[in-house]
């Protein structure tokens, strides 16, 4: 008899509890059946395994498949609304983050430009278009529809410096007007993008000139730029930000800034210009003639 004739035959009484192959050779044949009692079960070691096939009741078969589908339904819908929690929060950020740019920036009374205009005019910030980078992100040559060129300062999200640095150097540069200052244009707030559109300067960067005779500088970045009250000599910080290397211990180490940190950054421009001019052999060059 065959492994499924003897379910067959088992299936025909009430009191048959279960069933298994008389010959455990593989491929064997037989039927052994057991009941009212499990009796007579023997153990067989690893080589030599034999299956027994246990009849169970049709409601202990219907409860497990009940507790499972459950479980599913339960794990589903605990997964769906921490997925739609997640979304929520993300979006209610998003929206709180947007009011704050909006907040920050509707009181400057500067041009805005759109995203797509900014877009367009530096050809999706490409890298041919890209004339400088440095702490706060990267500059870009840009070109409006008006024909007017312009330089596109985008603030880059892994900077370090955010909306508190952006809403200074925009609020600083637009109150202020000299000749040494580059002029700025306008700004671009959108979603987590932060820009500022200056008029562009065809003579590259400082480093380029630093040694001509009839240098003009023009300065444009004031990201960091801090304000002191009349009689305010120094003050503390917790957002540490900047280039290294240009940076004093103190600020670095402890937040501490002051007019001495300035002093430290131009200290290490000149050093940087001596080292030059020591390599090739003109370190008196940088000592002024009446001196």
């Amino acid at each position: 008899m065959s492994l499924k004739e003897c379910r067959a035959e088992c299936l025909k009484s009430c009191s048959c509890i279960a069933y298994a192959n008389s010959d455990i050779r593989e491929g064997g044949s037989g039927c052994f059946m057991w009941f009212g009692y499990l009796i007579d079960i023997r153990e067989f070691s690893e080589e030599k395994q034999q299956y027994i096939y246990i009849r169970m009741a049709a409601a202990e078969l219907n409860n497990n498949k009940k507790t499972r589908l459950v479980l599913i339904l339960v794990v589903s819908l605990v997964c769906g609304m921490l997925i739609l929690g997640f979304l929520i929060f993300c979006l209610i950020k998003k929206r709180k983050m947007k009011r704050a740019s909006d907040d920050n920036v509707k009181d400057i009374e500067l041009p805005m430009f759109d995203l797509t205009t900014v877009t367009n005019a530096t050809k999706n910030f490409s890298l041919t278009n890209m004339i400088g980078e440095g702490g706060f992100g990267i500059m870009y040559k840009g070109t409006l529809p008006t024909g007017q060129e312009v330089t596109v300062k985008r603030l880059s999200k892994n900077s370090g410096q955010g909306l508190q640095e952006f809403r200074g150097e925009v609020i600083l540069i637009a109150k202020l007007q000299h000749r040494n200052l580059v002029r700025l244009l306008g700004c671009c707030v959108e979603g987590d993008e932060r820009m500022l559109i200056y008029k562009y300067m065809p003579n590259k960067s400082l480093d380029h000139f630093i040694f001509d005779s009839n240098l003009n500088p023009k300065i444009s970045d004031f990201g960091l730029a801090r304000s002191f009250c009349v009689d305010q000599t120094e003050s503390k910080t917790k957002r540490i930000v900047g280039t290294h290397g240009y940076m004093s211990p103190e600020y670095v180490v402890d937040g501490n800034f002051s007019v001495k940190s300035d002093v430290f950054s131009f200290g290490v421009l000149l050093l940087e210009m001596e080292w030059l001019l020591w390599k090739e052999g003109r370190a008196l060059e940088l000592v002024d003639d009446i001196c």
